[in-house]
């Protein structure tokens, strides 16, 4: 698994893609799930599978946490020649003590049965991102929300040359 394979992957596409998958899940929980994209395409230098599936763990995350009726939105955009991935919800948010642990495996802020899953995704997620030079970030209000994402390197045409 130390090969990585790097090839451009359309982070707009590749997020619409995930969208439309987790539509089920979101509708089968009753959430409004809201597609936020960029007009241009984003590409990365990256696996499209590993990235769909850390978008996939983002997005199911959001639909676990976030109550019945709640709100979340997927965002792809560009901001300084980095492409970010975010999911915002307007969930219960993670108290401020439990924040830094997030991303540590088998870690869970909330100790709760109604949430099935390993308790991996975030870890699994930063892995994944870290692997392909990006950074994965959240900020959450306790009682407002949260926002969880990654950044990848945008390539430029300076790469291509």
């Amino acid at each position: 698994a130390s090969q990585v394979s790097k090839v451009e992957v359309d982070m707009v596409a590749l997020a619409r893609e995930v969208y439309d998958e987790s539509l089920a899940l979101a509708n089968l929980r009753s959430r409004n799930i809201e597609l936020e994209l960029s007009d241009e395409p984003l590409p990365v230098m990256a696996d499209a599978a590993h990235i769909s599936e850390a978008m996939t763990n983002l997005i199911s995350n959001a639909i676990k946490y976030t109550p019945a009726d709640g709100r979340i939105v997927v965002r792809v955009h560009c901001r300084r020649s980095k492409v970010l991935f975010e999911v915002e919800d307007n969930g219960p948010g993670i108290p401020e003590e439990k924040q830094e642990r997030l991303f540590e495996p088998f870690y869970r802020a909330v100790k709760s049965s109604e949430v099935e899953g390993s308790g991996l995704g975030l870890h699994l997620v930063r892995n994944i991102i870290q692997r392909y030079g990006g950074k994965t970030h959240f900020s959450s209000v306790y009682g407002k929300g949260s926002l969880f994402g990654f950044s990848l390197p945008l390539v430029d045409d300076l790469e291509h040359t």
